[in-house]
């Protein structure tokens, strides 16, 4: 049986620019998009009829930052349930933000993936602003993390080309060594992405309620660490600002709490936001 992740051997094959959250474009790693492939384009499960639908891509991350996630010999197909191949492998789901931070399943939706790793979570209610997508595997070999999709649009339509990142157990104990600390630090917190006018944005700060930006060493709450060229790929040790993926990891208190970017002169931020145990969160700082 094929490992769930065969994540190494995978290509970046029709790699397109996607829209971040709250309609902010961006491209993982900045990439070059190259020849036509079935994976190209949105997945033909991603419809709305009686909701508000959620349909994006799974990328990797660490040794495999800003590839999407795939079989080897994709189709295109919805993945069916004896494959477990790649993102196959991956379960994903939907629910109310406030019900991921409370750490209930009101409002939970079941969703989809296909064998390019494009995952769809179809007819979400509309009415609900803020959503958390899930990503989680039953193998075990994924640290959970979820994506948060914010400032919905509140008609029936379509939330498109989100970003999800899988995260390997084996890419946490990597950060970890990176930052010489033991793995339960680099388990839990946000991966945090600054963009401005769309762009991943260099020199950005993590800083949280208004403060200044965080110093503490990794392993003190609340800290950061920076990631180098690719998104949430290898973490350049001793960095004190994001470098040109414009990417952090920030590991914070329990919360509520404002997620925020700093440089001299201005400021960005998310307010209302919550840790959630043994879960990587995915979120997108605009106009930065």
């Amino acid at each position: 049986m094929r490992a769930l992740l065969g994540i190494a051997s995978l290509t970046l094959a029709g790699c397109a620019q996607l829209l971040g959250l709250e309609q902010t474009t961006f491209s993982p790693g900045d990439a070059i998009p190259d020849a036509t492939s079935v994976c190209d384009g949105l997945p033909a499960a991603c419809v709305a009829t009686t909701g508000r639908s959620i349909c994006g891509q799974l990328f990797g991350t660490g040794a495999t930052a800003d590839v999407p996630l795939r079989v080897t010999d994709p189709t295109g197909a919805t993945c069916d349930a004896a494959n477990i191949e790649g993102p196959c492998g991956v379960q994903v789901t939907a629910l109310p933000m406030a019900s991921f931070f409370d750490g209930v399943a009101t409002g939970e939706v079941t969703g989809q993936i296909d064998d390019c790793g494009r995952f769809t979570v179809l007819d979400v209610d509309p009415a609900i602003p803020e959503v958390a997508v899930r990503f989680s595997d039953l193998a075990l070999t994924l640290q959970p993390s979820a994506t948060l999709v914010r400032n919905r649009v509140p008609t029936i339509g379509i939330d498109q080309d989100i970003a999800g990142y899988a995260v390997l157990l084996t890419t946490t104990q990597e950060w970890a060594t990176q930052l010489g600390v033991s793995p339960d630090n680099t388990s839990s917190g946000y991966l945090v992405r600054y963009t401005a006018q769309g762009i991943s944005l260099p020199n950005e700060a993590v800083a949280v309620d208004s403060g200044s930006a965080l110093t503490n060493p990794a392993g003190t709450i609340p800290w950061a660490a920076y990631f180098g060229a690719s998104a949430f790929g290898a973490i350049e040790v001793g960095a004190m600002v994001t470098s040109t993926s414009g990417t952090a990891l920030a590991v914070l208190p329990a919360g509520p709490f404002s997620l925020e970017g700093f440089r001299q002169g201005r400021r960005c931020g998310i307010m209302g936001l919550r840790s959630v145990a043994n879960t990587l969160i995915h979120v997108i700082e605009v106009d930065c």
